[in-house]
């Protein structure tokens, strides 16, 4: 009589092959796993009994899976994968529009503009990438600023394309600054955290606090998106900076930068000057500048707009109430109503000289 066995796997009892393999290896007839028979040998005379295929349902082998399982593992982890890299930098970091700063644009359209405060009264605008002798001017930075700049910030300082300095002038010893700071690379917020003294989660922003070096000063920054980050001196300002990138300055200044402006400027600054008689640290300033001059002769100033162009021309607009005063004393400006401008072409080298010139000669008012 043949001899049976059965598989380990699905349980399914048939006979033994004849002739028998010398191995002893034999492949079960229902779920096709080959299995070693350790039994007593049928002899050549011995047939196996035949079970009909219909007679077995098929029976899911219990190891199949292992030749499969890698196949389900690995469409798990791409999936997983695939939703970590969408959502994760968009949860773990700064969201918020991209900015592309390969081409020219004309100050006005300056994206970093958009997340000054409306009380500026005077906004510095850098295009780095547009700037004349960049890297010459960049040496005059002190080095231990610039040293601890660039800690903070995890980079190079010559990696910030735009820079927006918003200061508000007014009653205060200490004047508001907000410094926006745009980059074509995105900033690393892990290394911001890990940089700074402290950082805290308030809404949808994390503010990061860095102590400047030497100082006793700690200023505050934020990332409104992946390219760009605010600081500020004051926690208060800076949660009160504008979130949408929608310029809020105010008319008289919004004006000064898309009218007295050149397109192709590089580098400028715009003051609203109308009010800063009234105050004490633009006096001491002029005190500075013009060591004759009485603070009252602010009061003739009331705004002002320089410029240094990519082709590294100076332009320079004065808005004086003694338009006509100041012109005698400053023949090399042309007068346009209640502005003095620049009457010719002037280089930065030459505009320097001639700024120097005109304060030795300690000017009073007129």
């Amino acid at each position: 009589m043949p001899i049976s066995t059965s598989c380990p796997y699905c349980n399914a009892t048939f006979a033994l092959p004849s002739p028998m393999p010398t191995d002893g290896r034999i492949d079960c007839p229902r779920c096709s796993e080959r299995i070693t028979y350790r039994g007593p040998m049928p002899s050549q005379d011995e047939m196996p009994i035949a079970v009909p295929p219909t007679a077995m349902a098929p029976v899911p082998s219990t190891r199949a899976a292992p030749k499969v399982w890698w196949m389900s593992a690995l469409i798990v982890a791409l999936i997983i994968t695939g939703f970590v890299l969408w959502y994760g930098p968009q949860r773990s970091g700064p969201s918020g529009p991209t900015y592309d700063l390969t081409q020219p644009a004309e100050p006005s359209q300056w994206a970093t503009l958009g997340f000054l405060p409306a009380s500026c009264n005077l906004v510095i605008g850098v295009r780095s990438a547009d700037l004349p002798d960049r890297d010459d001017l960049l040496t005059r930075i002190p080095t231990s600023a610039r040293d601890a700049l660039e800690k903070s910030l995890g980079r190079p300082i010559q990696s910030i394309d735009e820079i927006a300095l918003g200061v508000t002038v007014d009653g205060r010893a200490l004047p508001g600054v907000m410094l926006v700071l745009l980059a074509q690379t995105p900033f690393d917020d892990a290394l911001l955290a890990k940089q700074a003294r402290s950082s805290e989660r308030e809404g949808d922003r994390t503010y990061y606090t860095f102590e400047a070096p030497g100082s006793g000063f700690e200023w505050v920054a934020w990332l409104p998106s992946p390219q760009m980050l605010i600081a500020s001196l004051s926690l208060d300002e800076l949660e009160a900076s504008p979130t949408n990138g929608k310029a809020s300055l105010t008319d008289a200044m919004r004006g000064l930068i898309s009218e007295r402006l050149p397109a192709d400027a590089a580098a400028w600054a715009v003051a609203d000057m109308s009010d800063w008689d009234q105050f004490l640290i633009p006096r001491l300033l002029l005190g500075r500048i013009l060591p004759n001059a009485d603070a009252a002769g602010l009061a003739d100033w009331q705004a002002l707009a320089i410029a240094v162009t990519r082709g590294q021309q100076v332009d320079l607009r004065l808005h004086s109430t003694k338009a006509e005063a100041w012109h005698q004393r400053l023949p090399e400006m042309e007068r346009k109503g209640d502005w003095l401008l620049l009457s010719k072409p002037t280089t930065a080298p030459e505009w320097a000289t001639w700024a120097s010139r005109w304060r030795s000669k300690n000017i009073k008012q007129p």
